[in-house]
């Protein structure tokens, strides 16, 4: 099918693109930059720069592309994301996911296309209740965080129009190349530097996903032709007590430190503490049923970078941690 891809050169951008061409599909992709141009052009993908703010110029390049659907893997996260107000960090993804997402989605209705399959997140599921988190449980929008809005709005958008077969995809925590846990990311230079630390009991848990499989899961989607709401993580939720002090320890970094949940609450906001300590993480059932999706890395702890001579644990300090 014709497919335009909006969002095309960021971590899951890039991958998406490549997997739908080899899957034979017809790509045009849009970026923000003329930067990113070149990455796209050189695997023979055609590249288009808009902005998808510029309400006029989403509709226009839409209609030139004659697609049969429509992707929205729109963000723009910060270069140098800290537990420091994430909710303001996140304020330029926020306004992508509410008038990017209308802009977007009015183009596509405006141009014909029936198929749509937007990027959401599990980030924001309502805290407490039993085990990980299923697609029914609702976004924490009482929480007053701009991003839980930002996501129920994005929702809301996507099947406000009955005649269009719309996907959304809710992600993990997002690792490999081009994200903060890439070799070269914020995350392993902050823990590096004894910056990540557990708040309170470090009950929060993290649903992980490998960039690649983020990806696969959009082909998935609309291959298979499902409709709805699915999370798309890995098989293992995991509280931060768990996953911090390993990955710390296979970078050889200091032993995180324990701070208080008022101390990062006064630092970082209801939003950091909520991420350290009360999000819920969540299951993938439904969406590898629906979506005939199976993750290529299962769990976390195989992408930690080691191989298999280093996953003895008399190598293991001296390895470098690489989720990628």
């Amino acid at each position: 099918m014709r497919v335009f891809l909006a969002g095309a050169s960021g971590a899951i951008g890039l991958p998406l693109a490549r997997q739908l061409t080899a899957a034979g599909h017809n790509v045009t992709a849009m970026v923000h930059r003329q930067a990113s141009v070149g990455r796209l052009k050189s695997d023979g993908i055609a590249t288009v720069v808009g902005d998808a703010l510029n309400r006029k110029h989403v509709a226009k390049l839409v209609a030139q592309a004659q697609p049969d659907a429509v992707v929205n893997q729109l963000t723009a996260l910060p270069r140098n994301p800290g537990l420091r107000r994430i909710d303001i960090q996140l304020g330029a993804t926020n306004r992508l996911r509410t008038v990017g997402m209308q802009n977007l989605y009015d183009a596509a209705l405006a141009a014909g296309v029936r198929r749509y399959v937007v990027q959401s997140s599990t980030l924001s599921y309502v805290p407490g209740g039993k085990g990980p988190a299923d697609e029914h449980r609702s976004l924490y929008v009482a929480s007053g965080s701009p991003a839980a809005a930002a996501l129920a709005t994005l929702e809301q958008i996507a099947f406000s129009e009955p005649a269009m077969a719309t996907t959304v995809l809710r992600y993990g925590i997002l690792y490999g190349p081009g994200t903060v846990f890439a070799p070269d990311g914020v995350m392993v230079r902050k823990v590096l530097a004894g910056r990540v630390p557990i708040v309170g009991r470090g009950e929060g848990v993290f649903s992980f996903l490998h960039a690649d499989d983020a990806a696969a899961a959009v082909v998935a989607a609309l291959e298979s032709g499902a409709t709805g709401t699915y999370n798309i993580v890995d098989d293992e939720p995991v509280p931060v007590a768990d996953w911090l002090p390993l990955f710390a320890d296979r970078l050889g970094a200091p032993k995180p430190r324990r701070v208080p949940m008022l101390l990062a609450l006064i630092a970082g906001g209801y939003y950091t503490v909520y991420l350290m300590c009360k999000q819920p993480g969540a299951t993938n059932a439904r969406g590898k049923q629906a979506l005939g999706w199976q993750p290529r890395h299962p769990t976390w702890r195989d992408r930690l970078g080691l191989s298999e001579l280093e996953r003895t644990p008399e190598r293991r300090k001296n390895s470098v941690v690489c989720m990628a």
